[in-house]
């Protein structure tokens, strides 16, 4: 939640603590975080924390719609500082995640799109990376550089969620794109290209906006959690581990989705691979 240092904002944040307490819902914990702007502040920033919080208080109401955040809409200039407000990190708690868990679906791997260095399990649960490539046709649904992997069934309209393991692993990219993103040649991860993804890399987690945003992770991601709101234009990420939000992406979706992963390359802290729990 964001507000300048009005009373207003500051009663807003007393009934959103009344009504976390009326609700039972002692999981929502909110952290105060007191941020000293000398300048501007980027609209797509401020857009970010009204869609997160948004997201926690309100994850299933279809009647609630994100407003557009600007410079115009936003006056900036009451105060040099203002206060941001986002959901601790626990916010989501068990309930919560059993509450995404009942737009669950079930994920499977399109051999057709997987890199030749890609191996798929029989049942296209399960993805790693090889050492040498696999003797498969070069279609054109299939990527040639870029060594990634896309779900069989594509989403167009709707709610969905799904978890992928990444525990063992030091390298990863999961997310999703859209259907027609290309498949050859070097491809540059961001939304601008058609992929909203989050990323593990030399021990940081990213969520690969333009530029890319650093993530503070509290617990490490053995599980992630995918949450798809087709008509919100969200797509928000999960820690499993501690059932806390990491990360929300707000766009506009006018063509089908598709799930991604990217295993990473075969190294000796990278061997296995991305699984989707049943």
């Amino acid at each position: 939640m964001l507000w300048v240092e009005t009373e207003a904002g500051q009663q807003l944040l007393k009934n959103r603590q009344r009504a976390a307490v009326r609700t039972g819902s002692s999981s929502l914990s909110l952290t105060a975080l007191q941020c000293v702007c000398t300048g501007c502040c980027c609209p797509s920033s401020l857009q970010s924390l009204v869609n997160l919080v948004s997201l926690v208080f309100h994850p299933h109401d279809t009647k609630l719609e994100s407003q557009p955040v600007s410079h115009q809409n936003t006056d900036l200039s009451l105060s040099p500082s203002f206060l941001l407000v986002a959901a601790g990190r626990k916010a989501l708690g068990e309930e919560g995640l059993e509450s995404l868990r009942r737009h669950a679906e079930y994920i499977t791997l399109d051999k057709d799109t997987a890199h030749p260095l890609l191996q798929v399990s029989w049942d296209r649960k399960y993805v790693r990376s090889v050492v040498e490539e696999q003797d498969v046709p070069d279609n054109p649904e299939r990527f040639d550089t870029l060594r990634a992997i896309l779900g069989a069934y594509g989403f167009s309209a709707g709610d969905h969620y799904w978890e992928v393991d990444v525990e063992w692993k030091d390298r990863w990219e999961i997310g999703l794109c859209m259907a027609s993103v290309t498949r050859k040649g070097d491809i540059f991860i961001c939304p601008e290209n058609g992929f909203w993804v989050l990323s593990l890399e030399n021990n940081e987690y990213k969520a690969l906006s333009n530029p890319p945003s650093i993530l503070s992770v509290r617990e490490p991601i053995l599980k992630l959690g995918i949450f798809l709101q087709y008509e919100k234009g969200l797509i928000s990420f999960y820690n499993v581990t501690d059932c806390s939000l990491l990360y929300t992406f707000k766009s506009t979706f006018t063509k089908p989705l598709k799930p991604y992963f990217y295993p990473g390359p075969r190294t000796k802290g990278n061997t296995r691979g991305l699984l989707i729990p049943n």
